[in-house]
């Protein structure tokens, strides 16, 4: 996903990263980046999201996420 290799992705390189493994409509890779990016920077540092790849997610908590933030 880090495709300019600097150590962070952004979320346009989210979203096309994204959709090669799952093509979702752009509202739910929006939300989803927003969950991983907490400190609302617009960019995630690409280790930090292989860790937490890694590990197991709740969906629940993202869709819930994602739904909220949609919403507003």
């Amino acid at each position: 996903m880090d495709t300019n290799q600097d150590g962070f992705v952004t979320i346009d390189e989210f979203c096309k990263g994204l959709d090669e493994i799952l093509p979702l409509p752009q509202h739910v890779k929006e939300g989803f980046f927003a969950y991983i990016d907490r400190l609302k920077i617009g960019v995630i540092d690409y280790h930090n999201f292989l860790k937490v790849m890694g590990r197991n997610i709740n969906v629940k908590e993202i869709v819930n996420f994602t739904i909220s933030e949609h919403d507003l």
